[in-house]
């Protein structure tokens, strides 16, 4: 027979023990998830630190590169812009980011326009694997999924961070995910800078990190027009950018836009000067620059005279412009959807009206397989009238 041996508050030695093994257990599981919590803390907050020291760099090096206007695709250090007189940044500015790295900057060109922004890190020395382990971010989902979290604190959804892995694949991230790019997207022109691009190594693969924008400057977009007139290649307007193009139809009666359209909306402009002894002469464009026969549908109203109304409807093998080469205005908005490519448009031309004529017309493009990847070429039939100035704008 066993005696049952007890402490002096009357329970068994066993009791006592298990007591003691639960109460440890819970200690060590509250334990465990404050480690967790406080990681998870402590993370957020690296986080937020990047994300405010790139985007207070980013702002600031595109003050400095609109006052020293570079006239080419031009690397610039963070020691170079803080000493700038102007004082782009302030003094208590690290000039390096969380992870140790020196910054820098690069403008990118593009059609000899300014293109892109983009401030990154150079390692030098620094051991950049050493931080991120320290965080438990050790494979490459991890440190994407760690830029997409970082994206999210950014107070401008305009600027991205990328990941670039071995100078090739560029992940683009967002707040809720991320997406490749071409380093032409990236890049525009200066597409070969990411051959150059300082690295460190991290899980075997070799990175660099940064802040990217398109013509962003303290948050807002910075108006940008092109130059058109005597391009020989088609080129593609981002959105909120401008093109312009002046059309001398004494010289031609066609003229190439030059002028990429991806799936978007974009605006038309087109002016022409008054000339009362032009009459009745059509403009035409031809998306992709070339001739659908009969795939427009058309409908239109005008009013003449202030009291003459008329109307009519049609097919076409471009989009008609109207007849703004008599003198006047005209005003387009396109939609270039594969599965919805129309136009709509007003004008108010003279030619031999006395008040002039006052035009509304939509055309809708009846093809939902062709892709509308050029905005095409202008045709202006019979009389000419001096040069047309042409405004296009990336509206989405």
């Amino acid at each position: 027979m066993f005696t049952k041996i007890k402490n002096n508050k009357g329970f068994s030695l066993i009791e006592t023990a298990l007591v003691l093994l639960v109460v440890s257990a819970s200690i060590f599981a509250f334990v465990s998830i404050n480690n967790l919590q406080v990681q998870k803390t402590a993370l957020e907050n690296y986080s937020k630190d990047i994300a405010s020291t790139y985007q207070t760099f980013l702002d600031a090096f595109i003050k400095y590169v609109q006052k020293v206007n570079p006239a080419t695709s031009t690397t610039y250090t963070c020691t170079t812009i803080k000493a700038d007189p102007d004082r782009f940044l302030p003094d208590s500015f690290p000039c390096t980011d969380s992870f140790g790295q020196s910054l820098k900057g690069r403008v990118s060109f593009k059609n000899g326009v300014i293109y892109s922004y983009f401030v990154y890190g150079d390692p030098g020395s620094v051991n950049v694997s050493n931080y991120l382990n320290a965080f438990n971010i050790k494979i490459p989902v991890q440190l994407i999924n760690f830029f997409i979290q970082t994206t999210g604190n950014l107070s401008d959804i305009n600027k991205k961070f990328l990941v670039i892995q071995n100078r090739t694949t560029i992940y683009q991230t967002t707040p809720t995910g991320y997406a490749t790019a071409s380093a032409f997207d990236i890049f525009g022109d200066d597409n070969t800078f990411i051959s150059s691009l300082p690295i460190f190594n991290f899980a075997g693969q070799n990175y660099t990190i940064g802040l990217w924008s398109l013509y962003v400057a303290s948050g807002v977009y910075t108006f940008r027009r092109v130059d058109l007139t005597n391009a020989t290649s088609d080129y593609n307007l981002q959105v909120g950018e401008e093109a312009i193009i002046y059309f001398d139809t004494t010289q031609s009666t066609t003229k190439n836009l030059r002028i990429a359209t991806n799936e978007g909306l974009y605006q038309m402009f087109i002016w022409a000067k008054y000339d009362t002894s032009i009459n009745n002469y059509s403009v035409v464009l031809y998306p992709n620059n070339q001739s659908y026969s009969n795939a427009f549908k058309i409908i239109g109203l005008w009013l003449d005279e202030g009291t003459y109304l008329g109307y009519g409807t049609g097919t076409a093998s471009g989009f008609g412009l109207g007849r703004i080469i008599e003198g006047g205005l005209l005003l387009c908005y396109f939609s270039t959807y594969r599965l919805g490519k129309f136009m709509i448009a007003w004008h108010k031309v003279v030619g031999s009206v006395v008040y002039g004529r006052l035009y509304y017309f939509v055309q809708r493009w009846d093809n939902t397989t062709t892709p509308w990847s050029s905005l095409g070429t202008i045709n202006v039939a019979g009389s000419r009238n001096g040069t047309l100035i042409i405004l296009v704008r990336r509206l989405l």
